[in-house]
């Protein structure tokens, strides 16, 4: 969408919320009456104490993908995504810049934008009036939480060479093994995180390929898969990107119709074989898919394409620019892989680098100089 961008004047009236601030002298005064051991206190030092508090708490929402339990049982803090709630994501800047409607694409998180979320649902936090309690974050946390970007592959790798140039600055690993190494470990240590369910809350590490041509199989193929010819079966048109492996298989965590309101079933050929046979098949109204030879296989549906959403071992941005322009560079694209893994990460391929390179560590060091 392009269309011309004419800046808005900013001297005409604008309707702004109007804030309130608690930090007043009244409720000061009532603090301190609560709390005579701070009667003595400046308000002026008070305010800055409790500015830098709050400052503190917004930073640490932003350091742990958990987010902060606020305190005295206030309810409780995250970051999430979630999809952009206008349809045009204007980008102002850009807008402004080149005279035309620029929107902010959010390829590195798959069109969502991140979003700060408070609940006080949860049953342990019982105050009064809760169901009517909000959060507004003041600027700095709201723009703190827009420029979150996941790392790109030309950081990580940057940032493994540094570590390992601080062991040996004649030590030499090309981007291409270093790239391959980070790919390694990350399958390990998400297979590891997928066998207790936790991959699934990491919203940043999935990708979604959002229109999957579908294409009927032959009654032949049909039976190669194990199901009866009499069924009607659509796979993929063409073959998908290298899934990296969870604990349970491909790292898949949805396939839905386009509109995302149907969303279907994993299983096997066996298992749906051994499904479809029962009387009841008839009242089931499951949609299934299994994955098998590169491809997605799905029984008995008339759609002619599905989204998926997945992890994926290597770039898929052949799957998702639209135009040549829309893909970056290698080194820009952004690793799908959780932040709070990167250090173990590093860890696995500096020890991989100091056995390599036969790279003295800091232990031997010590043994050959005692007195270091």
């Amino acid at each position: 969408m392009i269309n011309n961008y004419k800046s808005p004047d900013l001297n005409k009236p604008r309707y702004r919320e109007k804030v309130l601030s608690l930090l007043n002298s009244k409720t000061l005064s009532k603090f301190k009456e609560k709390n005579p051991m701070y009667s003595s206190v400046d308000d002026t030092k008070l305010k800055n104490v409790i500015k830098t508090f709050n400052g503190k708490i917004w930073e640490s929402i932003l350091d742990s993908r958990d987010g902060v339990e606020l305190p005295a049982s206030l309810g409780y803090l995250f970051i999430g995504t979630c999809p952009a709630a206008k349809k045009v994501n204007m980008d102002y800047a850009l807008s402004k810049k080149y005279g035309k409607v620029i929107q902010n694409k959010n390829w590195d998180t798959d069109g969502n934008v991140g979003k700060i979320f408070y609940t006080n649902y949860s049953p342990k936090y019982k105050f009064k009036t809760r169901e009517l309690w909000q959060f507004s974050a003041i600027r700095q946390f709201k723009r703190a939480v827009a420029k979150i970007e996941m790392t790109s592959i030309g950081e990580a790798i940057s940032r493994i060479r540094g570590q390992i140039k601080a062991e040996s600055q004649d030590a030499f690993m090309t981007d291409r093994f270093i790239y391959s190494l980070i790919l390694k470990y990350a399958q390990l240590l998400m297979r590891r995180q997928d066998s207790t369910n936790k991959l699934m809350k990491f919203n940043g590490v999935w990708q979604s390929l959002n229109f999957l041509e579908l294409e009927e199989i032959d009654k032949v193929e049909a039976t190669c898969v194990g199901i009866e010819s009499g069924s009607t079966i659509k796979k993929t048109k063409h073959k998908l990107p290298t899934f990296m492996e969870g604990y349970w298989g491909p790292l898949i965590r949805s396939v839905t119709s386009i509109d995302g309101s149907i969303k279907l079933q994993p299983t096997d050929p066996a298992t749906y074989a051994a499904i479809s046979r029962s009387p009841s098949f008839r009242f089931n109204t499951t949609r299934y898919f299994w994955f098998l030879n590169e491809h997605l296989y799905l029984p008995n549906v008339n759609w002619d394409a599905i989204k998926l959403e997945g992890v994926f071992e290597g770039d898929i941005s052949t799957w998702t620019c639209e135009t040549e322009d829309d893909c970056q560079p290698m080194y820009l694209k952004t690793f799908y892989i959780p932040e709070f893994l990167f250090s173990e990460i590093e860890s696995q391929i500096l020890n991989v680098a100091l056995n390599t390179l036969k790279i003295p560590g800091e232990d031997s060091d010590n043994k050959q100089n005692p007195n270091r």
